[in-house]
């Protein structure tokens, strides 16, 4: 559309005729702006969108419209003040869902009802007529173009945020840089994040706008009830406890009209909030998984066809973009209070980071081989806080500080050793993205360069959270850590399908069996003990040393050394300690495992399931399996040991070692008896870790 031009409607020779008709039309203006709005059953999208107001906002409504008819032949206004404030107006109709040729008709009526003044000389009505014509061009020209600019700006955010999902390796950047670009478009005031916390009340995690970030206050001096997703309380009726029992967009086109906003009424009204939708995401069953709500000062801003389409588009992306980060995070699925998010990032900023070290020892010697460095916060209260609380909480920016001041006091706790006489090595976590984000590589260079510590003695430890790509494990940050000289340690080994898909693509200097493989050992010790043993052998037979993590008790440890796993790791041998206590552990800790004398029922039951193995493979040649039959086994020493308690244990045994010389180790009765057996040992296993 060609704008018009104006000139002749402005000026002084315009506002001459203005003033002198000014009475006239400020009396036309009164009388039409008081009929217009009786005439809106013509037009039933007119009258539902008025009908959406409260009576106050209906007066003010008819004070706007007044006063910018009064504007509109305003003796004193110049063409661009006009524009631009038609052009305001003109946003303000497309995003409340004023449609086009409502606008035209209005401008008609009007123009009709300045054409009827009477009492108008010949003269001075030619001039009014030619003066209203060209400056309602200018108008009309300005309210129409507008929705074709805010459909641009909003095609540019869509871009913004496919970018951003595409980018985003957190759900706290991901989160934020959303809400970010949201909230920048015309008519969103504000907008939040969400997840219900165990009680089923929605706890806000991100937020964009000043509005959200009041509320939260609210909420947290207890002036204002949380969101309820529960149908039965009054803080579950809104749109957002509605999305997420429906799993479906919900709207409120007047907040200040719905019944289910009873609860928050006297706030809407404080912070003149109108409208709002709940847009949920979905996971691949349809359940919601997070809400993302927003909230504007114009009724029924969302359900404007352009908001329609944004919303659609959010929940499409947003869902593929949860989804991809769950798989490859589990702690994006934790849900941090927005509070908590603020207070842990701002501890990490002002020097709260205090890194422990817990030792990792040669299951052979018992000798200290390194120490892992492990992150906590200290908060105002003295309390350490830990990395399953925090790290959700954390984007790329925070991880990368995490990394650089955990780097930092981890090389200084080596030199603070050496001073006491230990050397040893320090393993510190790699967050996957540090394989793709040359920030990390360029914080270790710096780090190193910056200390006299052998490159050697640091091993970075890759985290199975997150899947590298072939092109991103033969790229040149890979090989710049090796060429430093740092180790690579694949950690949490087993606790996903990518973490055995990164032992053939990277060249690992060590294997960390993940420490949720074993932790239920007191209740299933086959599956636990399984996974130890056939991952140790995994690692051996690619080359690599294996540490075990999570050893909580003696029976692991010695499970772990009968498994000929190289090191060990967890609780039973040393808790995560200050580095100033690393010296005194060193001095008083021993390793005292024979792993053919099994001191504890675990222990016994990792040398049956090694004897087992054994049976198995020299089952096709008698002589070798009476051979193997005829020797005294590490489990009968066990049960010697056990003394007069341990008869049925010594009678499983006979009868087992008795079945397998009759009937081999495939036949059925032999299945049996080795059930009855571990079923023995899994008895004794619970009782001693009572």
């Amino acid at each position: 559309m060609s704008q018009p031009k104006g000139a002749d409607a402005y000026g002084n020779d315009a506002a001459a005729v203005l003033r002198a008709l000014t009475p006239k039309i400020g009396e036309a203006t009164e009388r039409f702006v008081a009929t217009f709005y009786d005439n809106l059953t013509e037009y039933p999208g007119q009258a539902e969108i008025v009908a959406r107001l409260t009576p106050s906002e209906f007066a003010r409504l008819q004070a706007h419209q007044n006063a910018h008819l009064r504007m509109l032949l305003d003796p004193e206004l110049d063409e661009a003040r006009h524009r631009a404030v038609a052009r305001r107006v003109g946003h303000i109709h497309a995003l409340t869902g004023v449609e086009p040729g409502w606008i035209v008709d209005g401008y008609e009526r009007y123009r009709r009802v300045v054409f009827d003044l009477s009492g108008v000389a010949q003269r001075e009505y030619r001039a009014l007529c030619d003066i209203l014509d060209r400056r309602l061009s200018i108008e009309l020209h300005e309210q129409l173009d507008a929705p074709r600019e805010l459909n641009l700006v909003q095609h540019a955010a869509l871009q913004r945020i496919d970018r951003l999902v595409a980018s985003s390796t957190t759900f706290s950047d991901l989160a934020s840089g959303l809400l970010e670009i949201l909230i920048t478009l015309e008519g969103i005031v504000t907008a939040a994040i969400s997840r219900p916390d165990p009680q089923g009340n929605l706890q806000y995690e991100v937020t964009g706008g000043e509005k959200a970030r009041r509320y939260l206050g609210m909420l947290a001096a207890g002036k204002a009830p949380p969101i309820s997703i529960h149908a039965d309380r009054p803080t579950g009726q809104g749109p957002s406890g509605r999305a997420w029992r429906s799993g479906n967009v919900e709207h409120t086109l007047a907040m200040a009209l719905d019944p289910g906003m009873a609860v928050w009424r006297e706030m809407l009204a404080e912070f003149q909030l109108r409208s709002a939708a709940t847009v949920p995401v979905l996971d691949n069953d349809d359940r919601p998984q997070l809400l993302i709500q927003l909230w504007s000062d114009l009724t029924g801003h969302f359900i404007i066809p352009m908001r329609q389409t944004l919303i659609e588009h959010l929940q499409r992306a947003l869902g593929h973009a949860f989804a991809r980060l769950g798989q490859r995070d589990q702690q994006s699925l934790v849900v941090v209070p927005h509070g908590r998010r603020l207070e842990w990032r701002e501890l990490l900023q002002h020097d709260g980071l205090e890194m422990h070290f817990q030792p990792v020892v040669d299951l052979t010697t018992g000798a200290l081989q390194k120490v892992e460095a492990l992150a906590r916060l200290r908060n105002g209260h003295g309390e350490l806080v830990h990395p399953a609380q925090f790290l959700p909480a954390f984007g790329e920016w925070e991880l990368q500080r995490l990394f650089a001041q955990g780097l930092d006091q981890g090389i200084e706790a080596l030199h603070l050793w050496e001073q006491s006489g230990i050397a040893t090595k320090l393993s510190i976590n790699l967050p996957p993205q540090g394989l793709k984000d040359r920030r990390y590589l360029e914080i270790l260079r710096d780090t190193l360069a910056r200390s006299s510590i052998d490159p050697g003695r640091i091993t970075l430890e890759l985290l199975e959270t997150g899947h590298v790509e072939q092109s991103v494990v033969q790229g040149t940050i890979v090989n710049a850590i090796r060429e430093l000289g740092v180790g690579l340690a694949e950690d949490d080994l087993g606790s996903g399908y990518s973490s055995l898909l990164r032992m053939d693509r990277i060249a690992f200097d060590e294997m960390k069996i993940d420490q949720g493989l074993v932790c239920n050992s007191t209740q299933t010790p086959r599956k636990a003990l399984g996974f130890i043993h056939y991952l140790t052998r995994l690692s051996h037979d690619f080359g690599i040393p294996v540490t075990v993590e999570g050893l909580e008790n003696d029976g692991l440890v010695e499970a772990a050394v009968i498994f000929s796993a190289n090191m060990g790791q967890g609780y039973a041998i040393a808790s995560p300690m200050r580095a100033v206590e690393l010296k005194d552990w060193a001095d008083r800790f021993t390793l005292a495992v024979d792993r053919t004398r099994p001191k504890t029922a675990l222990g016994a039951f990792a040398t049956n399931m090694l004897w087992h193995l054994q049976l198995v493979s020299l089952s096709p040649w008698r002589e070798l399996l009476d051979n193997f039959l005829g020797m005294p086994s590490s489990l009968a020493q066990y049960i010697a040991n056990q003394g007069a308690g341990a008869a049925s244990l010594l009678e499983a045994h006979d009868e087992l070692h008795n079945v397998a010389s009759l009937h081999g180790p495939s036949d059925p009765r032999y299945w049996s008896a080795r059930g009855r057996m571990e079923a023995l040992l899994a008895e004794r296993i619970a009782v001693e870790n009572e």
